[in-house]
């Protein structure tokens, strides 16, 4: 049994400033990158993942699905919050 936590995401085409209507629209975004690895922009829905979520710390490990593939092995890198709610605005994930 897995310790990890399961993350569903899909690709994002939405980049810079107009993320705000990826946050309005109900998604997370979020970036997953590594060694040999071009990055890739993500969105995760906050409905289906924002519970899990909340206790996620920076070094946590998680299995993500991009698209239903195949699970990426990651850890949470680094977690942006807004600073008067804490809720979680950004994640960026590198593959372990």
């Amino acid at each position: 049994m897995s310790d990890s936590i399961i993350i569903k995401s899909k690709k994002r085409s939405v980049l810079g400033k107009s993320v705000r209507v990826v946050r309005k629209g109900g998604f997370m975004p979020a970036v997953v990158y590594g060694v040999n690895f071009k990055p890739l922009t993500i969105e995760m829905e906050y409905s289906s993942h924002f519970k899990p979520l909340l206790n996620i710390k920076k070094d946590s490990l998680c299995d993500l699905y991009i698209d239903q593939d195949q699970p990426l092995k990651v850890k949470v890198k680094e977690l942006q919050r807004n600073p008067l709610t804490e809720q979680i605005i950004h994640i960026d994930f590198q593959i372990v």
